[in-house]
């Protein structure tokens, strides 16, 4: 809870009550009062899974979407060579594919059509 140098609008029975079984951690950004005890209790929730609930994701983005459904079928295929008993040449290829495309989602491979796509669909350099 923010803003805990002014008076309070909710006490901390009300916020308990709203949000059970939650921390809850009340400082001031402007003064920077209780910043390194939200910085705690963020780190403790999130190496130790404390109160963390992981939202659904939504994929906005049509070229994610099918690189993320290209990576699911590699790594499936991968699985699949595994559970045959397949060399571990051709599961490493079907791997390889899965970060590839994981690689086309985060920049780290940018394919030539991509490029092309972009500089066609934008204005850039005017």
């Amino acid at each position: 809870v923010n803003k805990r140098d002014l008076p309070r609008r909710w006490e901390k029975e009300e916020i308990a009550k709203r949000l059970p079984g939650k921390t809850v951690v009340y400082i001031s950004a402007l003064q920077k009062v209780a910043i390194d005890e939200l910085e705690e209790k963020i780190l403790a929730s999130v190496l130790h899974r404390q109160d963390l609930e992981m939202p659904a994701v939504m994929i906005s983005n049509l070229r994610h979407v099918q690189a993320l459904k290209s990576c699911v079928l590699a790594v499936s295929g991968a699985r699949a060579l595994l559970d045959q008993g397949v060399s571990f040449e051709f599961v490493s290829e079907e791997t390889k594919r899965a970060i590839h495309d994981l690689d086309r989602i985060t920049g780290r491979n940018v394919d030539e059509d991509l490029l092309e796509r972009i500089f066609s669909e934008f204005c850039i350099g005017k």
